[in-house]
């Protein structure tokens, strides 16, 4: 149908490789990314092995968020790193949903990757400073003046 799919496999299940290929965007943590990818993830030079090794074998574009370090990302055009903005976080429930619900958000209206991701981290990085899922999820207008 022409859309853009992102998947974001939380928690981590298994899940049908044809399901994986089918997304154009994965978007795990790096607990989940270690879940799939089968590795240990224990350093960043790792993370990014095993980032390329997935490229290579599903092709899409993979997201992994990585709480205060900000998100790694991997496509055919190589890999973006985006650092999370420096705040008081009062409670991370949620900021992997704020994070998905933004980058969808910036992709479903037009943006290209680079900024969408950007967008989805200022996000993510301000649902933080709230308690709760739903209460620390910002507005667009937040977002957007941040």
């Amino acid at each position: 149908a022409g859309v853009t799919i992102v998947l974001n496999p939380a928690p981590a299940l298994p899940l049908p490789d044809e399901w994986i290929q089918l997304a154009d965007i994965f978007t795990p943590n790096e607990t989940e990314f270690a879940h799939y990818s089968g590795s240990s993830i224990d350093s960043g030079e790792e993370l990014f092995r095993q980032m390329s090794k997935w490229q290579s074998r599903y092709g899409n574009t993979l997201i992994v968020t990585r709480g205060e370090a900000g998100i790694s990302c991997i496509n055919g055009d190589g890999i973006i790193t985006v650092p999370a903005r420096r705040v008081k976080p009062v409670d991370t429930t949620g900021a992997g949903d704020s994070f998905n619900a933004a980058l969808g958000f910036a992709i479903a209206s037009g943006r290209e990757l680079e900024p969408s991701l950007n967008f989805a981290v200022k996000a993510a990085s301000l649902s933080v400073m709230k308690f709760g899922a739903q209460d620390g999820m910002p507005s667009l207008d937040e977002v957007e003046s941040a």
